[in-house]
């Protein structure tokens, strides 16, 4: 992780480092219906790959 966030110190906070890796949530809405939130994919792919993947290891121990 360090390795892709190059520099983790250069984030003002951790919603900015989460954004770097596109792992903030997005919501879709149109007109009146709202769908739910996802990822919004917008970022760093190899990072947001190994975050997920580590995050569903963690939880399969659990």
């Amino acid at each position: 992780m360090i390795a892709y966030l190059n520099n983790p110190f250069r984030f003002k906070d951790g919603s900015k480092a989460a954004q770097f890796a596109g792992l903030t949530p997005s919501k879709s809405q149109s007109g009146t219906s709202e769908k739910r939130e996802k990822i919004s994919r917008m970022g760093h792919k190899a990072l947001r790959s190994v975050m997920i993947q580590l995050a569903h290891l963690l939880f399969s121990f659990i």
